[in-house]
């Protein structure tokens, strides 16, 4: 793959006969947004870096010379990037089945230079590789011939992708128009569907949204496929990783090697196990990428200095913190926390009950939370409570959570919201309509119990209506005992067996069997209605394709009766028309 090639840059009729020594795997010059070449275009190729500074090469403007006299003979009328060029491999598309506006563009990509994709742009703030286009320099590699161009088409359409998929892969990556990749890219196809397990359809995939991973060299990618085997990556989990994280594939086996070393050590994670590593990069494959020097250590260092132990659990809860920059990110969050009355000592527990919250930007999701608790009367130290205790109520949108909530509580007559509210604070993360509403009307149809009840054991709306709320009200009344005797509390608080001794006054084995039973019954009835509400809806799928089909028949009859009364009403008012009904009144004057 890698032997060196000579390219006629002039050949046939129009091109000069220079020949110019070129890398296979480098003659394709690559770029988009461009239209078709013209002899000009290398002498508009120019960028910061001189890659002749150091001699050994002509000057400078030697050096210009014989670039812009190497494209100008590439570009000649019949050479490899010819308009004779251009247009066959837009018209060889065209055949394929490919549409004429994206063959175009493919053909742009092919034979405009300038520009290549680069994979090198490190991560961004959710961990996701960052793909920027960098400068190719001044030196002038020339395009494909159509020839090559043809190769590289059939090779790809006979691995199995689609003359659209090859289309989007030239486009993201034009190195594939050439017939060295394109062949290569048959051979990582099969490494795929060997070692990762991938569908045809899968390969398909991947080719439309990360072309340049069949641009990568094969025994690498055997290497690096081998070193994550070795860190537990294998079989099903390898595939979803891949799936997630195409870029895996480009990683050289030695970043593996590298993070399992640091993870291991006493400035990572100190994992005892490579099987642990493995867990790890399931979550967050892009971690092969990361800096670990220069941006994981210094993240690691600070939440030790904050006192946050259990650093493997924050770092699987949220393994995206350890690209937060240390300054501008998680010291302010933390510091928040204090502002808002918590003690020093209380931030580290926070941090591992809640690893997300070093993700909350404080202006935008946590502050508004206080402030919203501070507007219901809720005393400043209470807030501090109320996030130390339920940490999770800081990622939530005030406005979307917690104003629905409110609205709720004051409909079904509860007065002093703040109170409540401070009694109950994740109710403000219950949904309305799933969570709420539900138990409400069970509480006021079936138990005949009132909002007062709910004011005082808040923790109502806790529990959950059809495996604890349901059956212990269904079996006292059951065992003809009345809930408003004994009280939410003592009936909703005790576990199952003390429910069955101190408030139903039964045995708890009877209560268990009286559950299993009303819990299997629920699920028969919750099973049926769903299959009433699916066949529901087809009817009224049916219903609304019959409707349409009506409507498009009655369209169509009216417009066609349209088409006939036309002629008529133009000779009913005295217009000249085309149609049957005026040659029928003119004949007999032309007789």
């Amino acid at each position: 793959d890698d032997a060196d090639a000579d390219v006629s840059a002039g050949g046939g009729g129009g091109g000069g006969g220079a020949s110019v020594s070129a890398d296979p795997t480098q003659r394709v010059s690559t770029g988009t947004n461009a239209g078709a070449p013209t002899a000009g275009m290398a002498a508009d190729m120019s960028t910061d870096a001189d890659p002749f500074a150091n001699g050994g090469m002509g000057s400078r403007a030697e050096a210009d010379t014989v670039e812009t006299d190497a494209w100008g003979q590439a570009m000649g009328s019949s050479g490899p990037g010819s308009p004779l060029s251009y247009s066959a491999v837009e018209r060889l598309l065209v055949e394929e089945g490919l549409p004429s506006e994206k063959a175009i563009a493919v053909a742009n990509v092919i034979y405009a230079p300038g520009v290549r994709p680069s994979f090198m742009g490190g991560l961004d703030k959710k961990g996701s590789a960052k793909y920027n286009r960098i400068e190719t320099g001044r030196c002038p590699i020339l395009p494909p011939s159509f020839a090559e161009v043809e190769i590289a088409v059939r090779e790809l359409l006979k691995t199995g992708f689609s003359v659209d998929d090859l289309a989007d892969m030239i486009l993201t990556e034009p190195r594939l128009a050439d017939p060295v990749y394109a062949a290569r890219a048959t051979k990582v196809s099969q490494v795929l569907q060997d070692q990762f397990e991938l569908r045809r359809y899968d390969v398909r995939r991947i080719g439309r949204n990360a072309a340049y991973v069949f641009c990568v060299e094969l025994d690498e990618l055997r290497t690096t496929i081998d070193a994550l085997k070795e860190v537990g990556l294998r079989g099903k989990n390898l595939k979803l990783t891949f799936m997630r994280w195409p870029n895996l594939a480009t990683q050289p086996s030695s970043a593996v090697k590298r993070l399992v070393a640091f993870l291991k050590s006493e400035d990572g994670l100190g994992f005892e196990s490579q099987a642990q590593v493995g867990s790890l990069l399931r979550q967050a494959p892009w971690l092969l990428q990361a800096n670990l020097d220069f941006t994981v250590k210094p993240v690691l260092a600070f939440l030790r200095n904050w006192g946050v132990q259990k650093l493997d659990i924050v770092v699987r809860a949220y393994p995206q913190v350890l690209l937060a920059d240390v300054k501008t990110e998680l010291g302010p969050r933390l510091e928040f926390l204090l502002e808002i009355g918590m003690r020093e000592s209380d931030v580290p527990n926070v941090v591992q009950s809640f690893p997300l919250l070093l993700g909350l930007d404080v202006n935008t999701r946590m502050r508004p939370v206080v402030w919203y608790l501070l507007d219901l009367d809720i005393d400043p130290l209470d807030v501090a409570k109320i996030c130390r205790a339920f940490p999770s109520l800081l990622g939530l949108n005030a406005e979307q959570h917690f104003d629905p909530t409110v609205q709720f509580l004051s409909s079904i007559g509860v007065v002093n919201i703040g109170r409540y509210v401070q009694r109950l604070p994740p109710v403000l993360g219950y949904d309305v309509d799933t969570n709420l509403i539900p138990k409400w009307n069970y509480l006021r149809d079936e138990l005949k119990l009132s909002a007062y009840d709910v004011t005082r054991f808040p923790a109502y709306f806790s529990y959950p209506l059809d495996k604890i709320i349901m059956p212990r009200m269904q079996y006292l009344e059951r065992c003809n005992k009345k809930a408003s005797v004994w009280g939410l509390n003592l009936i909703l608080t005790p576990s199952d067996a003390n429910f069955a001794i101190k408030v139903a006054e039964t045995k708890p084995q009877d209560y268990v069997a009286f559950k299993d039973a009303f819990l299997n019954q629920l699920q028969q009835v919750q099973e049926e209605r769903a299959r009433d509400e699916e066949q529901k809806a087809k009817v009224e799928q049916q219903a609304a394709r019959e409707l349409a089909a009506r409507n498009a028949l009655e369209a169509r009859e009216r417009a066609a009766r349209e088409t006939l009364e036309a002629p008529r009403l133009q000779v009913s008012n005295g217009q000249p028309g085309q149609g049957p009904m005026q040659v029928e009144q003119t004949a007999p004057v032309a007789g």
